[in-house]
């Protein structure tokens, strides 16, 4: 299991997400395979073999497996064991959590912005606040800067859409923010392995 938030300054910026986004379904295939410690190489085949991912073509299967195989990778078997097992807001938050700990734009985005709305009680989510927040990161990045603007209005929608089905908006339209009711233990388990940065990117600080 990977450690802290600190560790993100060391991943580069990237825009994988507009081709790998929230994959809750593939995120809990995958999850449960992985409680079977069946091999990495194994786990492949079956997906493609049995179509586990339910996709009509196997074109995109290896990508996808390895974005969703590196997401579990960050979790331990607490974590692993509430993906694989449960389909409940908790379920999502840690899927949630482990595209966060691979993808550092996007939990900048999480920390800098939706945070903060919740902590200032501005509970709408314009698209307005999730371009302001690119342009500061093509001002810090120069990797950033050079990205089309196809580019960040796709990770706009893709960010959107990650947020309305871990159920943190209430439509796409509005998008209101929804601070998720989850239970208390899993809060202080994340504090326990010093990850509450993340706890408090999708729950605001007052949370801890």
């Amino acid at each position: 299991m990977i450690g802290g938030a600190q560790y993100l300054k060391e991943l580069d910026y990237t825009a994988r997400m507009t081709g790998e986004p929230y994959l809750y379904f593939e995120t809990k295939v995958v999850a449960k395979l992985m409680q079977d410690k069946i091999e990495k190489e194994k786990m492949v085949d079956m997906i493609k073999k049995e179509n586990l991912f339910q996709y009509k073509t196997k074109k995109s299967i290896d990508k996808i497996f390895n974005a969703v195989y590196k997401r579990l990778c960050v979790l331990d078997e607490y974590l692993l064991n509430i993906v694989a097992n449960y389909n409940s807001q908790e379920s999502k938050i840690i899927v949630l959590y482990g595209l966060m700990k691979t993808n550092r734009l996007f939990f900048e985005f999480m920390n800098e912005v939706f945070r903060e709305k919740i902590n200032e009680r501005s509970y709408k989510l314009n698209k307005s606040d999730i371009m302001a927040f690119f342009d500061s990161k093509r001002e810090q990045s120069e990797k950033v800067a050079k990205w089309h603007d196809y580019t960040l209005n796709k990770l706009s929608q893709v960010f959107t859409k990650t947020l309305l089905e871990a159920g943190l908006i209430n439509n796409k339209v509005e998008k209101r923010i929804v601070i998720p009711s989850i239970d208390k233990g899993l809060i202080d388990h994340f504090i326990e392995i010093g990850d509450a940065a993340y706890i408090k990117a999708m729950m605001g600080d007052m949370i801890i």
